[in-house]
């Protein structure tokens, strides 16, 4: 929930418009590539916010300034909501508040504890597996492969999934 930034709101003599989220998936129709060429993404995910009159057309482009965009960099890409709602918060000058169910507050704690619970299960009942030399020595074989293949390099870097080519529109892996 958004904590009532969809109402317009009212601080001191200036009135601010309502907040509105939207999320384009990029699916390579001609519809979602012109979006994105129009507005020139050249890569995803994108984060911008604007005014009615903070938008200029040049041609066939809408360009978006700078200041009003979040220009993502490798090291971004661990985003969570609260990151989000403070960058909309501060171009806004509004006060969004996330506003969490207690499902969503006491999930994450519900599901560490079944976790918890189930290994301990599978190391009590699998005791002498979990002693094998056999099993530890396959077990690091694994590791040192993802290791070494560039999964851990890709993870420390943030090295996106996928992209978009600048040129072509098209999407790249």
């Amino acid at each position: 929930r958004d904590g009532n930034g969809h109402f317009p709101a009212t601080i001191g003599d200036h009135k601010s418009r309502a907040v509105f989220f939207a999320e384009v998936h990029y699916k390579g129709d001609e519809g979602t590539q012109k979006i994105f060429k129009q507005h020139r993404f050249s890569s995803v995910p994108n984060f911008f916010y604007t005014a009615p009159k903070s938008l200029k057309k040049e041609g066939t482009f809408i360009t978006i300034p700078n200041e009003d965009q979040w220009l993502l960099g490798t090291t971004d890409y661990n985003m969570n909501s609260e990151k989000i709602i403070e960058w909309i918060n501060l171009k806004s000058g509004r006060n969004i508040e996330i506003v969490k169910t207690t499902w969503e507050i006491i999930a994450p704690f519900v599901y560490l504890l079944t976790a918890a619970a189930i290994l301990l299960k599978l190391v009590h009942k699998y005791t002498a597996w979990f002693f094998n030399p056999k099993v530890w020595f396959w077990g690091s074989v694994v590791i040192y492969f993802i290791c070494v293949s560039g999964g851990i390099y890709d993870r420390i870097h943030g090295v996106p999934i996928a992209g978009v080519d600048k040129q072509t529109g098209a999407v790249q892996y």
